[in-house]
């Protein structure tokens, strides 16, 4: 099995966080860090004496990898104070799928992560194209007084690499001596080919 990490490079289809730390750039790149940064960057849902209810979505990078995909795990890192509630978004086939399922109120900086086995729209193993067209992300809900902050939002991929026509498990063809105990010399066809 490998992983594969893919983190924010562009925004997607929602930007209702109210602001952002710095306030120059985009809201994507605050969440896009490889290491926790808490109060260094992040974005921010602040009602200012209202009520706040929305969600940004950031764009991935495709995906350099390829094989079976057993499972995604996304990940977002927040905080909120007094009763600001926070949920990860994941968005497949134009459709947001929450987590945690029930509200998520971290007082001081916290890490959650869900992890789906096949696509939550379809019920079927991820596909790379899946993977591509996905959008990630977080919701706030706040009312007066109320905030929520997030730092970081991103994948991990887990799958098992698939083999190109050069490699047997890895090995390249030219270095391989037998084939399940079978001498390569010996071996005509493989599955046929």
């Amino acid at each position: 099995m490998a992983t594969e990490t893919l983190r924010p490079n562009a925004a997607g289809d929602s930007t209702d966080f109210t602001s952002q730390v710095p306030a120059s750039g985009s809201h994507w790149d605050k969440v896009d860090e490889a290491s926790a940064d808490d109060d260094t960057t992040y974005i921010r849902a602040d009602p200012n004496g209202g009520a706040f209810s929305g969600r940004d979505l950031f764009n991935l990078p495709a995906p350099s990898s390829s094989g079976q995909i057993n499972s995604v795990t996304m990940y977002i890192r927040a905080i909120t104070n007094i009763w600001g509630d926070c949920r990860g978004q994941l968005r497949t086939y134009s459709i947001n799928y929450s987590f945690p399922g029930a509200a998520w109120r971290p007082a001081a900086w916290t890490t959650i992560n869900n992890t789906w086995i096949t696509n939550p729209n379809t019920g079927n193993p991820w596909t790379w194209q899946e993977i591509e067209d996905l959008q990630i992300g977080a919701s706030g809900f706040a009312g007066a007084g109320q905030w929520v902050q997030v730092t970081q939002a991103y994948i991990v991929i887990d799958y098992t690499p698939g083999w190109s026509s050069g490699d047997v498990s890895g090995v390249p063809v030219s270095q391989a001596a037998k084939i399940n105990g079978v001498a390569l010399a010996s071996i005509v066809r493989v599955n046929g080919v």
